[in-house]
């Protein structure tokens, strides 16, 4: 009996280990933060297109990822504006950021303000912000690599710069806070059953999964509605069902 006991502990706490010891897939971390810190010259590199204006080509920025718990570096991202307009000392642009961790890249692209600091900040001179449509994906998932491709989701930024020697030298510091957070797949397909159900596209069970069925009933909702006949639940689709 004790031996029994003892092989039962042995068999528990060798699982427990492997699981603390197992690397985390980024399925098991739906929210990512971290700082985006630095100083960088910009230089125009290539970007995915922007479809609005056609644009493929930003002024791009390389700066720190830096988790906010130890303060270490997780990688590099680079941060590209186009089709930039003046809005009095501050300006609006279309940002493409991507994010460069060491299991894959994130590509994001959404709009950013970036405005003066009314009441003085040291070494800092305008506010920037970027924040998606509430309840919207701001992610390339298509341009996403390693864990992160395919993964919808939106990219959040808020913080500081400095622009004193942006206009003479094309260089900006960085002092941001990010947040990346993912959205829940499964949940997603349910919700675009249960509308396809409900407009006759589909019959099957309200799985959350992506299934020769619910391929089936995307493909001819997206042949009705005017969509690309992709049979998957792609961000045009998404859109138009409201998920």
């Amino acid at each position: 009996m004790r031996q029994t006991r003892r092989s039962t502990r042995f068999v528990v706490l060798t699982a427990m280990l492997a699981l603390l010891m197992a690397p985390l897939t980024v399925h098991a971390d739906p929210i990512r933060a971290f700082h985006l810190k630095g100083k960088a010259i910009g230089e125009t590199r290539n970007i995915p297109r922007v479809e609005a204006t056609g644009t493929d080509e930003g002024n791009c920025f390389d700066v720190e990822m830096i988790d906010p718990k130890d303060h270490t570096p997780i990688g590099r991202a680079t941060r590209c504006f186009t089709d930039v307009k003046t809005v009095e000392d501050g300006f609006a642009a279309t940002e493409t950021t991507f994010l460069n961790f060491r299991d894959g890249s994130i590509v994001a692209r959404s709009k950013t303000t970036v405005q003066p600091i009314l009441d003085g900040a040291a070494e800092m001179t305008h506010i920037i912000g970027t924040v998606p449509t509430p309840s919207a994906t701001n992610l390339l998932v298509e341009h996403s690599t390693g864990g992160y491709q395919g993964m919808p989701g939106s990219l959040r930024l808020g913080g500081a710069v400095n622009l004193n020697h942006f206009q003479n030298n094309n260089e900006i510091t960085f002092d941001e806070i990010a947040m990346v957070t993912f959205v829940d797949m499964q949940e997603q397909v349910k919700q675009a059953q249960k509308i396809l159900q409900e407009t006759g596209f589909y019959t099957g069970a309200i799985d959350g999964i992506l299934g020769p069925n619910t391929k089936a009933a995307l493909h001819a909702y997206q042949a009705k509605h005017g969509l690309p006949k992709t049979g998957d639940l792609d961000e045009a689709t998404r859109k138009a069902l409201g998920v």
